[in-house]
């Protein structure tokens, strides 16, 4: 699941219908993804293609693409840059970060060498 809020989408969607939203809730986008990962050690190049669940801006269609670098830390962080695309035509890139649930991993068990 992903969730966006971009500035630019307000300007694009006051040039598009000459409506602007009191409540910037409605410009949130939310959307749903399937994504492949390519993972060097603790560096993951990332390809994702979603499907926007709730949007107002509808112009750039109702897929969306990404692809990025992640870098997973020690304690569970993960740095993120990326660049969301709507098919070929680029949108923004985009940065973040993140936390990795530590869900599924025994905390006595000893560490793996291909880790």
């Amino acid at each position: 699941m992903d969730v966006f809020y971009c500035q630019s989408v307000i300007q694009d969607v006051f040039d598009a219908d000459s409506v602007r939203y009191d409540d910037k809730s409605k410009y949130i986008q939310i959307g749903a993804r399937a994504s492949y990962s390519y993972n060097i050690g603790k560096l993951s190049l990332p390809v994702e293609f979603g499907y926007y669940l709730r949007n107002i801006y509808k112009v750039d269609g109702s897929f969306y693409h990404r692809i990025g670098v992640r870098y997973y830390t020690n304690n569970n962080i993960i740095l993120t840059f990326a660049l969301k695309t709507h098919w070929a035509v680029a949108h923004y890139f985009e940065y973040g970060v993140g936390y990795r649930l530590p869900v599924g991993k025994r905390q006595d068990a000893k560490p793996s060498v291909w880790q």
